[in-house]
């Protein structure tokens, strides 16, 4: 079974509106329980991550949930409630799903035919790019074949 990869970029430089990192659909879960308390330590999350601006879009909260499909009605119920605090949470902005971030994303896919990116991935990407994020806090190395830093890797 392959490993499953998580996602959070950040922006580099000093702080605009723009800063914040961009959330994966791994990282939800745990933001979604854990944000503001203590025990993101746990799993590295840092104190100074807590406080950082989240960025996520439509599509990786439409994957996260498809990841618990087939799990147990207690877990699906679970997520249900972490994706909904991620909606109303201030502190996460959800880019929405367009139909220009759609073709944003296909256009990626097919231009990237032998990296294996997942269409969520490619839009989160895009939408990186759009936003002005440049690194990410991932062990997913197609991040960094599509020049962003992964701070997950070795």
């Amino acid at each position: 079974m392959a490993q499953a990869s998580t996602t959070i970029t950040f922006t580099a430089g000093q702080r605009s509106r723009n800063d914040g990192a961009f959330c994966g659909h791994v990282l939800l879960d745990l933001f979604g329980r854990y944000r503001g308390q203590r025990s993101p330590a746990r799993f590295g999350l840092t104190s100074a991550l807590r406080e950082i601006p989240i960025v996520t879009t439509d599509e990786v909260l439409a994957e996260y949930l498809t990841f618990f499909a087939g799990a147990h009605e207690n877990m699906r119920r679970k997520a249900l409630i972490n994706a909904h605090s991620i909606l109303q949470n201030p502190g996460v902005r959800v880019v929405p799903q367009t139909h220009s971030s759609l073709l944003s994303g296909m256009e990626l896919y097919e231009a990237r035919p032998d990296k294996g990116y997942s269409l969520t991935d490619c839009v989160s990407m895009q939408t990186m790019r759009r936003e002005g994020l440049t690194e990410a806090l991932t062990n997913d190395r197609h991040f960094e074949q599509e020049g962003f830093g992964a701070l997950f890797r070795d």
